[in-house]
């Protein structure tokens, strides 16, 4: 416990502002983004730990869980530790929020494909997209830049994300060609790329950044950054 606690003040003393409201308010937590949840058995990869104030840190728990069941209902050939992990988030979301749970519709894609069946997510779910994704934004620029976005950080920051069988959406073609490098997502001799992976290429002065990632096979999410 002893050296937990000299590891935390460490990262505290070395990143003493919230990345994820402009750098207004001191870190006091730790945020693990994209959300633990959403990893098997909780492994998260390596370095993927941002400091947070409380309220940012709090504040997305809901749509962290949502989040995480929706990158599970996507996945066409789950594992089995896959179907575990979506079983228990569904136990959780029927108990905490079972307004949500209970407005996830099955609808039929016969049109499409035979004897198919989708999902059709209520809006919290939907908007849980949305909510990662710009925590993604902030922590991944963080992260491979050390640079934090401003508070009015849409005026910055471009996102688009869409489900990972659909084409990919851009409406710049700036977009594709930058993503050169991929990142490491490993915990210790794990590789998690499966789970979550990205592509980014960064400016040395970390006015620029674009980043692709892969939320299983469930979406893709699109973040370009100009400051």
């Amino acid at each position: 416990m002893a050296k937990l606690a000299i590891r935390d003040k460490f990262a505290f003393e070395e990143h003493p502002w919230c990345c994820f409201c402009g750098g207004t308010k001191p870190t006091t937590t730790r945020d693990h983004v994209p959300p633990q949840s959403m990893f098997l058995d909780r492994h998260t990869p390596a370095g993927f730990l941002f400091p947070a104030c409380a309220a940012c840190n709090q504040g997305s728990s809901k749509f962290d869980r949502l989040f995480a069941l929706v990158s599970f209902l996507s996945v066409r050939e789950p594992t089995a530790g896959e179907v575990a992990a979506r079983v228990r988030l569904e136990a959780e979301i029927k108990r905490d929020h079972p307004e949500i749970y209970n407005a996830i519709e099955r609808v039929s894609l016969a049109g499409v494909v035979p004897g198919a069946f989708g999902l059709r997510l209520p809006d919290d779910m939907v908007k849980s997209i949305d909510v990662i994704a710009r925590k993604l934004a902030c922590a991944l620029h963080y992260h491979f830049t050390r640079r934090i976005l401003p508070e009015d950080w849409h005026n910055y920051v471009r996102i688009a994300h869409w489900p990972s069988h659909m084409p990919m959406r851009l409406a710049d073609p700036e977009f594709e060609w930058l993503f050169k490098e991929q990142a490491s997502l490993q915990r210790s001799t794990l590789d998690l790329s499966d789970q979550f992976s990205c592509r980014y290429t960064v400016d040395s002065d970390g006015s620029r950044g674009a980043y692709l990632c892969a939320i299983r096979s469930s979406h893709q999410i699109a973040i370009l950054v100009r400051l």
